[in-house]
């Protein structure tokens, strides 16, 4: 997928703003970088990223980077 940097821009910030839920109802790619981290719609549905981040003691930027890769299907 081609985007301009002001298109990642917007997309880092939808996945740090947007609750987990609705992140994966918008991008269902992303929930293996969750459950790999422990994470679901379960319990975390109700949190953003940087939040259930920190409940697992994970570094959301690390998991931001990854949803956003994911979401662009580029590879690890």
């Amino acid at each position: 997928m081609s985007s301009t940097a002001s298109d990642v821009e917007m997309l880092t910030e939808t996945l740090r703003n947007t609750l987990i839920r609705d992140l994966v109802e918008l991008y269902p790619e992303v929930m293996p970088v969750l459950t790999s981290r422990g994470m679901d719609i379960c319990c975390g549905g109700g949190m953003t990223v940087p939040d259930a981040a920190r409940a697992h003691q994970q570094d959301d930027s690390i998991m931001i980077d990854e949803m956003l890769r994911t979401i662009r299907g580029e590879g690890k």
